[in-house]
């Protein structure tokens, strides 16, 4: 009987040593979140590669796959091919990185948008900023046309809407 339960839990001890085999461990995660991630520009570049790829992808409301994703399962699929863990709803992403204003916007910062409801401060939609120009930039996102790039200034729905950006991505070089 005590060579049975030896053995069993030899087999326990060694399952739970390899059950991590082949998991990549994040580049970075949401639980890290008051560090920034830092990342190469190439990295960032493959990252708007990846967002690109999925334009015209249909809107599914907490679609979180390449058959159709909602705003924030974009942002959070995208990262999450190149092994950056982030959180999934808009909410919890608004809580990552640290604030900036809104002259200071670059390329990989994450905007956020008031919900359809005007006299709310509640978040309802995220978007990832690819481009940016001297007078605006360009988001790519989740809407209800689907996976897009628009310009900013040029879509007075997100003008009005708009509450802040984030900043959790550091390039270095």
């Amino acid at each position: 009987m005590n060579k049975r339960f030896n053995l069993i839990f030899i087999i326990i001890l060694f399952l739970n040593s390899i059950s991590g085999f082949g998991q990549k461990t994040p580049l970075w995660s949401y639980k890290n979140n008051n560090q920034p991630a830092i990342i190469s520009y190439n990295l960032l570049d493959s990252i708007f590669e990846t967002a690109k790829s999925f334009l015209k992808t249909k809107y599914v409301y907490g679609g979180c796959s390449e058959k159709g994703f909602d705003c924030s399962g974009l942002i959070y699929y995208v990262f999450q091919k190149h092994n950056i863990l982030l959180s999934r709803s808009a909410d919890a992403l608004s809580k990552i990185g640290s604030k900036i204003i809104f002259e200071d916007i670059k390329e990989g910062d994450l905007l956020f948008f008031k919900s359809r409801d005007m006299n709310s401060n509640r978040i309802g939609h995220v978007s990832l900023v690819i481009g940016k120009t001297e007078n605006s930039f360009q988001m790519i996102h989740s809407t209800n046309r689907g996976v897009v790039i628009d310009v900013y200034n040029e879509i007075k729905y997100y003008q009005d809407r708009f509450l802040f950006a984030k900043r959790f991505l550091k390039t270095n070089g």
